[in-house]
């Protein structure tokens, strides 16, 4: 396991690389000690520029049973998706251009970074972008090893595949396992603390908040597979049904969400949810727990008390954290 010297060492060296990096990784992880090590290994091996990376977990059991390569900066004490972005960002120094953001079940392609690069380089009205997914097991509902990611990702690059070639396009959204961000524009925007655990949606307000500082683009060069790991994760089956319900809310408060999207981003996963706890099986009883959770949160915003982070507050019998998704 990592000790506090080592701990120590590892941020005298972030100290020493501060003026030699214009690339920054920040990776949130939680419960995934696994998962963590098989991205900063896949980084260690990309073919990219110098970097230095930021690994955010909650605690040391979070942090990878391994040597951390000399670039990366080990930083614990918060948990929460957005809180553990928000402590690394505070680390990163003003001499940066660009901070990549990946979860730590993320796989990105060897050329990811400099495809990125090449395009916001190119772009400099862009103020962040966002890759292509070319296979997504949070989006699935089915958790894919690292090897069949490798394996995607690898056929991606066959000519009859790849599609290198397409501009990128403008668009007003971030996927949050994967996107990179201009330093320069961004170096005041935090993370919504105010979304606790998963953080559901942080990435959509993030995007919003920075779409008024200039374009979004989705890079298709840019490529990443997501295994969605179902070990590990942020927050049990009830909790997130009450974020599924609550958090639209608060960011359409927020005016981070229209009224057609924040209609959307609750019916459409609490629908699911009612359809699929309609059936006697066992598989499904995640989507009872869900439901729950969305009742009580339409309930609470009935008499105008809910809120993202009375999530914390709920006693779940389904006590298993999961890797979320719709």
């Amino acid at each position: 396991m990592r000790t506090g010297n080592t701990l120590a060492l590892n941020v005298i060296a972030y100290e020493m690389r501060t003026t030699m990096a214009s690339i920054a990784v920040v990776i949130a992880t939680a419960g995934r000690p696994d998962a963590a090590r098989d991205i900063i290994n896949t980084l260690e091996d990309s073919r990219i520029p110098d970097f230095f990376g930021f690994l955010s977990a909650p605690d040391d059991s979070d942090v990878p049973d391994m040597p951390i390569p000399e670039k990366w900066t080990v930083c614990t004490g918060v948990r929460g998706a957005s809180s553990q972005r928000n402590k690394a960002l505070d680390m990163i120094p003003e001499t940066v251009s660009y901070v990549f953001f990946f979860d730590d079940d993320s796989v990105p392609r060897h050329d990811y970074i400099s495809s990125m690069l090449d395009v916001l380089g190119s772009n400099p009205e862009a103020v962040a972008a966002t890759g292509r997914v070319v296979l997504d097991g949070a989006a699935a509902g089915t958790e894919f090893t690292l090897e069949q990611c490798e394996r995607a990702l690898a056929e991606s690059l066959r000519p009859s595949r790849s599609v290198t070639s397409r501009p990128p396009a403008v668009t007003d959204s971030l996927y949050g396992c994967n996107f990179c961000v201009r330093w320069a524009a961004t170096r005041d925007l935090r993370f919504d603390e105010d979304l606790p655990l998963y953080s559901w949606l942080e990435d959509l307000d993030y995007a919003k908040r920075a779409l008024s500082r200039g374009q979004l683009l989705r890079v298709d060069s840019a490529v990443t597979a997501h295994r969605g790991s179902s070990t590990g994760g942020r927050t049990s089956h009830r909790r997130f049904g009450y974020s599924q319900i609550a958090n639209p809310l608060h960011l359409r408060k927020k005016r981070s969400l229209t009224i057609a999207q924040t209609v959307r981003e609750m019916m459409r996963p609490s629908l699911k949810n009612l359809a699929l706890a309609l059936v006697p099986s066992a598989r499904f009883a995640s989507r009872r727990s869900r439901l729950s959770g969305n009742l009580l949160a339409a309930g609470h915003a009935l008499v105008g008390r809910a809120h993202p982070s009375k999530m914390l507050n709920i006693n779940d019998g389904d006590t298993r954290d999961v890797e979320v998704r719709s």
